[in-house]
């Protein structure tokens, strides 16, 4: 491993061991305890049975999706090969991907570069999702997410905030234009007609598929399992059950922005969603931190504990490979 690779790993893990501290420095050990104590472990429960069911979900859309390459691989292999790729992904960024298409096709002789593509469909349209979620959430919020934002931009830059955002935006643009421009110029046009080329074909793989329809509807299903896990994560505490089904979408559009981040989202999801329900939703500081600390350890152990499980069994189910 190289010497810079080392250093970036040690900077993205020690910026994680901040965050997360600095988003839960103001609560104490015995509160989480009892919120988590005098919450309902029933939801808790229905939230890891729905978290598996994502996981099946993406697997049945991802064989659609290899379905036209003239393969079709196992459900069982599909499914734990995924899970291996989120158990990568949390500890070495990126590389969950290559993982999860590795292992596949060293099972199922499958090229990997093949698998790799079908991925750019398949993160092209989550992609898609999150853009449709976070247009939805503003339109329904509107009132909520402005009046929030205004405050925010007038209390951070003071009154003249708004102009301020404004001159940043038009540096933004005019970086934008000069930035394709260049891409689209004799020097960058290789790299440029490259990026469109994989884009394109990860797109039109959709239309090739002979279950659109159910492609389609899987996409639907896996993000009403994120959308169910955000809203059962309310129910499972008692000082956030009584929020209502649009707080949930508004906390699972910001949420997965804060999931970008290394190490599943490490104290960046806990900083995004304990500002939402504070700011939007009125929930205490205190517990709207608990929940967005009770959720990530949720989803993150999902993925975590059936990443190993995958490691450990993946081999015996295909020793006769």
């Amino acid at each position: 491993m190289k010497l810079k690779t080392i250093v970036q790993y040690i900077v993205f893990l020690g910026l994680a061991i901040f965050m997360m501290w600095y988003a839960t420095k103001g609560v104490a050990l015995d509160e989480i305890k009892n919120a988590i104590a005098l919450g309902n472990k029933q939801f808790i429960v229905m939230i890891c049975v729905v978290g598996i069911l994502s996981i099946v979900l993406r697997a049945m859309r991802w064989r659609i999706l290899i379905e036209p390459l003239g393969k079709k691989p196992g459900f069982l292999n599909t499914f734990l090969s995924i899970f291996i790729g989120y158990g990568v992904n949390f500890f070495t960024p990126r590389l969950g991907e290559v993982a999860r298409c590795g292992i596949l096709s060293k099972y199922e002789d499958i090229p990997t570069d093949k698998l790799a593509g079908t991925m750019i469909a398949e993160r092209l349209f989550d992609l898609l999702c999150l853009v449709i979620l976070i247009a939805g959430t503003l339109f329904a919020e509107y009132n909520k997410v402005m009046d929030y934002f205004l405050n925010l931009v007038s209390k951070k830059m003071g009154p003249n905030g708004l102009i301020y955002l404004g001159i940043g935006f038009g540096i933004f643009v005019i970086a934008a234009i000069i930035g394709v421009k260049f891409l689209t110029s004799n020097k960058g046009e290789n790299k440029f007609t490259a990026i469109l080329k994989n884009l394109g074909e990860g797109i039109m793989s959709v239309f090739k598929m002979k279950n659109r329809f159910q492609f389609i509807m899987h996409t639907v299903l896996i993000w009403g399992c994120y959308w169910a896990m955000t809203y059962l994560g309310f129910l499972a505490l008692q000082q956030t059950s009584h929020l209502t089904p649009d707080a949930g979408f508004s906390v699972l559009t910001f949420g997965s922005l804060g999931f970008l981040f290394p190490f599943g989202g490490a104290g960046a999801y806990q900083l995004v969603v304990s500002n939402v329900l504070t700011n939007l939703y009125q929930i205490p500081t205190t517990y709207s931190t608990i929940y967005g600390l009770v959720s990530w350890a949720l989803q993150n152990g999902i993925l975590l504990i059936g990443a190993f499980i995958a490691f450990v069994i993946f081999p015996i189910v295909n020793r006769e490979k």
